[in-house]
């Protein structure tokens, strides 16, 4: 039972999360993203982002191009870029509730309760989890590094050393040198 009621908070807030993405303008950076996504891909250039044909160097291209992936499937409108985040928020708390239930709590409803408690930060649910920009996206890639290494000290296995680097350089490719 508590466990069905958790499920049915989490849908819900993953629902809250979504049309909260049609509600609200572009705000700060949003439209950026967007603008330079959409002339990499409109003018085919897709190793240095422009912005109103200026060359833009402040972020990688990597954000970039999965927006443009993003505008194959959903094409080009305010949830193009948002559903990045979206994603991202989602992917973030599966990997919440499979290390809380494999490996701290070891039960499904303290697992899924973490992942619900992650989507209700203020920060999450109202801000980063479904805005256009950069920072879930990245969150998702720095938790799954941490993962990864977490599951090399478990099962001593060199392969996830190996992926976490993979996903550090592509990391590097979202934000730069805080990566």
């Amino acid at each position: 039972m508590k466990f069905k009621i958790l499920v049915g908070l989490t849908i819900l807030g993953v629902l809250a999360l979504i049309s909260g993405s049609f509600d609200y303008r572009f705000r700060g950076e949003e439209p950026t993203r967007l603008v330079m996504a959409y002339e990499m891909d409109y003018f085919n250039n897709f190793s240095q982002p422009t912005y109103l044909g200026e060359n833009y160097y402040r972020k990688p291209p990597l954000f970039n191009w999965l927006i443009i992936a993003s505008s194959k499937l959903v094409g080009w409108n305010v949830f193009t870029a948002r559903i990045l985040s979206i994603i991202s928020t989602i992917l973030i708390m599966l990997l919440i509730y499979i290390l809380s239930k494999k490996y701290i709590f070891y039960d499904k409803n303290l697992a899924l309760l973490s992942s619900l408690t992650f989507l209700s930060f203020i920060d999450t649910l109202f801000w980063y989890g479904f805005l256009a920009e950069i920072d879930m996206t990245y969150a998702l890639f720095e938790f799954f590094i941490i993962f990864l290494l977490f599951k090399y000290y478990i099962d001593k296995n060199y392969l996830y050393i190996f992926i976490a680097s993979i996903f550090t350089g592509l990391a590097f490719l979202i934000k730069g040198f805080p990566a």
